[in-house]
């Protein structure tokens, strides 16, 4: 059963990049990646730019399957589901919004990039007006690809993945949406409150939403952004290291990445930091953050 999903998924995979970007790389004139850089030994040197030509053609096969579908609107129809027994209605409800958040979140400072030039730019052109059109279809109520914020608690999660990708690249993704998609956003991310996080780095994501919401000047519930901190600070372990809830040993890098979410947005806001956040990006530490809370 497994077995058959997973080549379902390596086919949606394999036929997104034929029917909508194969050809992309080529197009752009970018160099295909040597057939050793996919399984580079200790004895193989390659040079920066073979490198960045495996990076992009990394981001490709990642890129293409879901914003090409969302173009077209058919990734719910073409995307298949792959979970373990029992959960496909769980999961179905919000795997598409996890593809959508985690892939835009990842490629959002690429996107941002205003140095490039020749081929990678005219690539990272293309996926960034995917990516709009991508958040577009999403969002808009008449579309196959319709995604509903609060079918299921993991959207607390990848609406904050969603979120940080506007954070990231305000001009390529926020600035370039329409007045209604950006209303519509705005519209979504709100309606997560609903939704209950689980006691542990979850709270960092609704504080991600929030972050945002204040970004926009929309209201924001500085409750959960509070809420979010002090319960980290109580959860600190010592030695750089917070822990991931009471019963939890160490902080995941997915909440750390959360917490310098909030102090790369406070920044643009020094209102923000004498009332919220005394964290400080060169107090990382072995990849732990340290994190003093103060209520002002």
């Amino acid at each position: 059963m497994f077995r058959n999903k997973r080549i379902s998924r390596a086919a949606f995979i394999k036929s997104s990049l034929v029917l909508g970007g194969a050809t992309a790389l080529a197009a752009c004139n970018l160099p295909a990646p040597a057939p050793t850089a996919l399984t580079p030994s200790a004895a193989t040197h390659t040079t920066g730019a073979e490198d960045r030509a495996y990076w992009l053609a990394t981001l490709q096969k990642i890129v293409d399957p879901v914003l090409n579908n969302l173009a077209q609107g058919t990734l719910k129809a073409k995307m298949p589901l792959q979970t373990r027994p029992g959960l496909a209605g769980e999961r179905g409800l919000v795997t598409h919004l996890e593809a959508v958040g985690r892939l835009l979140a990842g490629i959002a400072p690429w996107l941002e990039l205003s140095a490039l030039s020749g081929s990678e730019e005219e690539l990272r052109k293309r996926y960034a007006s995917l990516a709009t059109v991508a958040i577009t279809t999403i969002l808009d109520p008449q579309s196959p690809d319709y995604i509903d914020f609060i079918a299921g608690r993991q959207n607390i999660v990848d609406s904050a993945y969603l979120a940080h990708a506007m954070l990231r690249a305000p001009n390529a993704l926020w600035k370039a949406l329409s007045p209604l998609t950006q209303k519509r956003l705005i519209t979504s991310l709100k309606a997560t409150r609903v939704l209950e996080p689980y006691i542990n780095n979850w709270l960092l994501f609704n504080g991600m939403i929030e972050a945002f919401l204040y970004w926009v000047k929309e209201d924001w519930d500085r409750t959960r952004m509070d809420n979010a901190l002090h319960q980290h600070e109580t959860w600190y372990k010592g030695d750089g290291v917070y822990g991931d809830g009471l019963s939890s040993t160490g902080i995941t890098t997915t909440a750390m990445s959360s917490i310098r979410c909030c102090w790369t947005s406070s920044q643009q806001y020094p209102a923000w930091i004498p009332h919220m956040l005394k964290c400080k990006p060169e107090n990382y530490r072995a990849h732990s953050v340290m994190l003093s809370f103060r209520n002002g």
